[in-house]
Formats: C-alpha cells, structure tokens, sequence
C-alpha cells in the first residue's frame, strides 16, 4: 500500500485540511497535564488500573508487559502539518500519554513499549504512511499493513527481552 501512497502528490497543502477531521476526533486534553477534574480523575483511574494488572500478574508468578500504540496525528505522514497543529494547539509534541504511563511504569516496575515516538521516528526518515488503506484517505484511521508490520518489529524483541526468550 505505501508503494501507491508514495506515488500520490497528496503531500501538499492539501494535507493540513486533510488533518482536520483528524484533529477534531482527539482532544487537545489528550495530549497535556489534565486541566480538568474529569481528566485527571480519568488519569487515576487509568493509572490505578494498570497496577492493579501488575501487581495482579506478580502475584500470580506473570509478567505484565504495557505497551502504547499510535494514533493517526502521531505519525502523520508530513511533518511540516503535525508541527502546524502542534504550534495552533500550544503544546510541545503528542507524547504527553507516553511520558506519563512511562513514568507510571517505572514506579510501578512494569516493562513499557511506547510505539508512537520510534513509528513517528521511522515515519519520518523513511517518509512512511502506516495508517490508512487505498480506500481511505492516508495518514488516518488504522494501521496499514506497512503500520502492523513495523510495530511487530519493535514488538517482537520487546517482548523476547521481557520474557526472557529467544527472539
């Protein structure tokens, strides 16, 4: 699917009108410290959960493995239009999840795998789309085929290592 993408001349100004619809599915609280009671009782909730399962799993003798996938603003195929809204929203990138459930993993000692930072890497310098189908606009939705195929690869040793298997 990338090879078609490729071929596209859909990275153009087009793009920020492109991200629109994009923009409006996710809030701007996503992606900064709660600014509201209903936020960061959503976040404590959220937190609470998470070592629940850990602390669940260690007393059952299992590991528990977290890891964050990516949504479509994250990787974004043309950075000039993920550092457009960025700039409109006033905030510093789209990580503010992965920032926090990493420091909730650290104090809780559960292993992490944040995918949305290295796919957004490898969007960038290879000039990936890994959301998004011929049939829909690119960049959006779910992972493509090329998307699944390279979280699996950032997968797969993450795992190996955490359980203490041979890749």
């Amino acid at each position: 699917a990338y090879s078609v993408w490729k071929g596209r001349n859909v990275l153009t100004a087009r793009s920020v009108q492109q991200m629109r619809p994009l923009e409006q599915q996710m809030e701007n609280a996503v992606y900064g410290e709660p600014e509201t009671e209903e936020w960061q009782e959503a976040w404590e909730i959220t937190e609470d959960v998470l070592r629940l399962i850990a602390n669940e799993a260690r007393v059952r003798d299992a590991q528990f493995l977290l890891m964050t996938l990516s949504n479509p603003l994250q990787l974004f195929p043309k950075k000039s239009v993920r550092e457009e809204v960025l700039r409109e929203r006033g905030i510093p990138d789209f990580f503010y999840p992965e920032r926090r459930l990493e420091r909730l993993a650290k104090d809780a000692e559960f292993p992490i795998l944040m995918l949305a930072p290295h796919l957004q890497h490898l969007v960038d310098e290879e000039g990936l789309v890994l959301h998004g189908f011929d049939n829909t606009n690119f960049g959006e939705g779910h992972w493509n085929a090329e998307g699944h195929r390279r979280a699996a690869e950032l997968m797969v040793p993450f795992v190996c290592e955490a359980l203490g298997t041979i890749q």
